[in-house]
């Protein structure tokens, strides 16, 4: 029925598109955009003179509590940072201690957020707060980071993704722990810094070692992104 009731929608758009003078179908160029281009995502972050409210999406047991609001909910200024560190808390101290609880999922998560928004900014404030984050987490979905904890939110993975993500983290560092080296005079190191560093090679043949069921082309890829990691990393001694 969706598929038969977007065919007709297409037909008339078609139809009243051939009624316009050649010189006047510009004018219908947007109607046409908005229906057949993929939604447009915003791409900017809500400033503090921006004064337009959002829309509450109501008090249904389909809403997360954290929106849950009927009327109009006034907006809070929100950096990007802010929403970065909300996030990282969020996931590894609130996730974490509520998954040595009970197991995760999807709707834990939702009540999880819930509960640590209320407690930290009130009833009225943490919805404001909730609306102009999730706006954050919309603008900023192509940066990783937005991009799972969204897709955690909507279900679409587990929220274990987060903890097999910390003792993968942990288990690499552990790696790169053992395999560092102490840093040589011709390093050019100043005395009192007393740490290790790990060769890029050694570095390439652990992400090997740990991900060997990646093909060719990924482990091509993880050596691309740890390349342009370095490169924007001055501190990081780019060393074979």
């Amino acid at each position: 029925l969706l598929r038969d009731e977007v065919s007709r929608h297409d037909e008339e758009i078609a139809r009243y598109r051939a009624l316009l003078p050649v010189w006047s179908r510009h004018a219908f160029q947007e109607v046409y955009d908005d229906f057949h281009l993929p939604p447009k995502t915003r791409t900017r972050v809500r400033m503090s003179a921006d004064t337009r409210l959002f829309y509450g999406l109501g008090t249904d047991e389909d809403v997360p509590p954290y929106l849950r609001a009927e009327g109009f909910v006034r907006p809070r200024a929100v950096s990007k940072a802010e929403s970065e560190a909300f996030i990282r808390e969020f996931v590894s101290v609130h996730l974490k201690e509520r998954s040595a609880r009970e197991p995760l999922t999807t709707a834990t998560v939702h009540d999880e957020l819930h509960y640590v928004l209320v407690r930290k900014y009130g009833e009225v404030i943490a919805v404001e707060f909730a609306y102009s984050f999730m706006e954050n987490v919309e603008v900023f979905k192509d940066d990783p980071d937005f991009e799972i904890f969204e897709r955690v939110l909507c279900g679409h993975v587990h929220p274990d993704l987060y903890r097999d993500q910390i003792d993968m983290l942990q288990a690499l560092e552990k790696c790169c722990t053992a395999k560092a080296v102490s840093p040589s005079p011709a390093m050019n190191e100043e005395p009192t810094r007393q740490r290790g560093q790990v060769l890029i090679s050694m570095l390439e043949a652990i992400l090997r070692t740990m991900f060997p069921e990646k093909s060719d082309e990924m482990q091509n890829s993880l050596r691309r992104t740890l390349d342009a990691a370095i490169n924007s990393t001055p501190a990081i001694t780019k060393k074979a």
